[in-house]
């Protein structure tokens, strides 16, 4: 978290999307409006849980800056989508 970075790995589920929830809000506390990074490596899961984090993730001040790293389907691609416009990112092999 030193570096603004958060990770969605693996499925989305109401534990992982409530986790990046209170790490996304404790850095928007922390420095509001500063850039914070969203790593997703995830097949997709659970759209309740998903949108609940779509919701912060569009909500907070700071621009979230998305980078898919090898698979992003289902909801994951939704949430790598809800990044700061021209901060969307995924690898080559993604």
């Amino acid at each position: 978290l030193s570096h603004r970075r958060v990770f969605l790995l693996g499925d989305v589920t109401d534990d992982s999307a409530n986790a990046l929830i209170k790490r996304l809000l404790w850095l928007e506390a922390a420095s509001p409006g500063e850039p914070i990074e969203l790593v997703i490596n995830s097949s997709g899961g659970s759209l309740w849980a998903g949108f609940a984090l779509f919701d912060t993730l569009r909500a907070v001040s700071s621009p979230v800056h998305t980078v898919c790293l090898g698979r992003c389907r289902s909801m994951a691609a939704v949430l790598l989508a809800a990044g700061e416009p021209g901060h969307r990112y995924a690898a080559a092999s993604a």
